[in-house]
C-alpha cells in the first residue's frame, strides 16, 4: 500500500539511507574513522560496542518488518 504513496517512499527511503550511513555500510562509511581519533575513551569504547551494531540491528528488525522471516531464524540470527 505504502508503495504508491510518494512521500512514504521517500521518507522510507531517507530513513533507509539514515540507517546505512550510521552502520558504516559501502559507500557511506567514510565518516567512521574519522570520529575514533577525534573523542575520548570512553565515547570511542560506546562507538565501537554499540554504535554500528545498533544500527545493523536496526536494518535487521526493518527487514523483518517489510519482508517477514521464519520465526525459526530469530534465535540464529540474534
Amino acid at each position: 500500500a505504502a508503495a504508491g504513496n510518494g512521500p512514504v517512499t521517500v521518507a522510507a527511503g531517507l530513513i533507509l539511507i539514515a540507517i546505512t550511513a550510521k552502520a558504516g555500510v559501502f559507500p557511506v562509511q567514510s565518516w567512521l574513522p574519522r570520529t575514533y581519533p577525534g573523542t575520548s575513551a570512553a565515547v570511542m569504547g560506546l562507538f565501537s560496542g554499540l554504535h554500528t551494531k545498533v544500527a545493523v540491528y536496526m536494518l535487521y528488525r526493518l527487514y523483518v518488518q517489510l519482508f517477514g522471516l521464519d520465526q525459526r531464524w530469530n534465535v540464529l540470527i540474534i
